[in-house]
């Protein structure tokens, strides 16, 4: 399933390792994509605004980012 998003090479030194390149239209598939992301992001921000002040939204994250702390913890 060629997309021509990606090349594969071989390294020079060792037939046994295959790297890959994004090409031109990957990493505008890659950027688009990113975009999309903050645009989605953006307005789920604004969404929330509607009925959370910034600062229940802060803690949220800050809960969050301490939960996911902890989990790392549990697979180290």
């Amino acid at each position: 399933m060629e997309r021509g998003f990606v090349t594969r090479y071989q390294k020079k030194d060792n037939a046994k390792t295959i790297l890959l390149k994004v090409t031109e239209e990957g990493l505008k598939l890659s950027q688009a994509h990113k975009l999309y992301d903050t645009i989605d992001i953006a307005k789920t921000l604004d969404d929330l605004l509607k009925k959370c002040t910034i600062e229940d939204i802060d803690s949220f994250y800050k809960v969050i980012d301490t939960y996911i702390e902890l989990i790392k913890k549990d697979f180290k």
